[in-house]
């Protein structure tokens, strides 16, 4: 009761409270409002199978921007969010059975300060030549423009393990930190980024990214950046785990080098020879992007009877941690996804038909359940991916689940389709289609299944979003 309370007297002072402000002309409010409806035609829970559902949610974004300075401003943005579980939840401790139930939730999506620099402050560098923003705070950022679906995972992806994650019509990430992003003769782009990790555990650890695009006239735009993820840990300990979810020592073994796991005296000795390292959660990731605007090469009355994102032939791939660790980690092609679309003339029916394919042969779950429990003391947790077969540390086997991995033998391919349609200024239309990284919808920590639900062949969804703004 006290959570609905709290959600509806915030919802109500988001809604009011910027009118006081109205007036103002240096305060500016927006948002929008949208029903989903999404079709699960195929998909698993906890590796059962799992009939035909319907599900929907209904979504209000906030964003207000106030305008301090010339050249400094805020923007904040509240989402509000009904939705249910996508699930039935069976809870293995009291054998208790509870229905898919509705839920509210409301939380800030965007909290940031801008200071932005151009021709009118004191550089004096005309628009054309430089510019340039520095964020800091909470907010969006995608590097990839043309992705809908598919891709954006320099920060949408762990590194040990290299799990990946989706989410319907929301492509980019949220981060929190620094952002400071420069454009040179509008063609060159750098963005310097210090964030800290506020989405999954371990929490606070500080990444270092940078990320550059240069467009090549009006056909090509070619795009590249390292992450130093997790670098400057907060908890160097739970970071680089010592421990396995089951309390026990879990080194690994590495050429040319000094140390030793003594596994009578449980310590590193420091002998020649071979060496042991522990696994660890931070490492260092590679993005690189290419996109083909096959309009460019026509004539440009002629490329006027396409729309502005007609033609588009786009492709990134992700390097998931360069270095290898331990058993798990022995192959880099193993943790490089790549992911190429096409975006279909639609001669300005649809603002955007886009179709988009990946190709991912990490050989272990999308899961990223061990990282998650890593929290817990009770469970532990590792940097060492879920192989589906550990749930007798705190977790009660449901009869007629498949506790291994056949779920994923045919699983190294996904694939996208997204339209937007716009209908007036203030209305639009979109529509997915997908066998992507969706997972189940939860409100339960230890319940909640933490691998992806589609991960056989025929399991797919497709969904509808109608979206009003203002």
């Amino acid at each position: 009761m006290k959570k609905q309370f709290f959600s509806i007297a915030l919802a109500a002072a988001l809604f009011f409270g910027p009118q006081v402000f109205a007036d103002e002309k240096d305060f500016n409010v927006s948002g929008c409002a949208g029903f989903q409806f999404t079709r699960l035609q195929a998909w698993k829970f906890w590796g059962g199978y799992q009939f035909p559902r319907n599900y929907n949610n209904v979504v209000i974004d906030l964003i207000v921007d106030r305008t301090i300075t010339p050249h400094f401003s805020i923007h904040a943005g509240v989402e509000a969010f009904m939705w249910f579980n996508t699930h039935d939840l069976v809870s293995g401790k009291f054998g208790l059975y509870q229905p898919a139930m509705g839920e509210n939730s409301a939380y800030l999506f965007q909290a940031e300060n801008v200071l932005t620099f151009d021709e009118d402050n004191l550089f004096r560098i005309p628009n054309d030549v430089f510019k340039g923003e520095i964020h800091m705070g909470y907010f969006p950022y995608k590097y990839n423009p043309d992705v809908r679906n598919l891709g954006e995972y320099l920060f949408r992806s762990g590194t040990y393990p290299g799990w990946l994650r989706t989410i319907s019509f929301v492509p980019e990430a949220r981060l929190t930190g620094l952002l400071i992003s420069t454009t040179a003769f509008n063609t060159w782009k750098n963005d310097l980024l210090v964030t800290t990790e506020m989405d999954m555990y371990p929490f606070y650890d500080l990444s270092y990214t940078l990320i550059s695009s240069i467009k090549v006239g009006r056909v090509l735009d070619i795009g590249g950046g390292i992450d130093l993820s997790r670098l400057t840990p907060a908890n160097g300990k739970l970071t680089r785990r010592e421990k396995d979810q089951n309390n026990n020592p879990c080194p690994f073994y590495m050429k040319n080098l000094v140390t030793v796991w003594d596994t009578i005296a449980g310590t590193l000795d420091t002998i020649s020879g071979d060496t042991a390292g522990y696994y660890t959660f931070a490492g260092t990731k590679i993005m690189g992007r290419l996109s083909i605007d096959l309009k460019g090469f026509l004539p440009e009355g002629a490329a006027s009877i396409f729309g502005e994102n007609d033609g588009k032939i786009y492709g990134e791939f992700d390097i998931l941690g360069l270095e290898n660790q331990g058993d798990y980690y022995k192959k880099l092609s193993e943790r490089i996804p790549v992911t190429f679309g096409f975006n279909v003339p639609t001669f300005k029916l649809f603002d955007v038909l886009s179709c988009e394919f990946e190709y991912y042969t990490n050989p272990y779950p999308n899961n990223y359940r061990f990282q998650v429990m890593a929290m817990l003391p009770k469970y532990g947790g590792t940097p060492a991916p879920d192989d589906q077969t550990d749930y007798e540390n705190g977790f009660t086997k449901i009869p007629g689940i498949d506790y291994n991995w056949s779920w994923y033998q045919h699983d190294s391919w996904k694939w996208s389709v997204y339209f937007k349609k716009s209908i007036g200024k203030n209305y639009s239309i979109r529509g997915l289609a997908a066998r992507d990284h969706l997972r189940n919808m939860s409100n339960s920590l230890t319940a909640r299944d933490y691998d992806e639900s589609l991960t056989k062949t025929n399991q797919w969804y497709w969904a509808l979003r109608f979206i009003s703004t203002w």
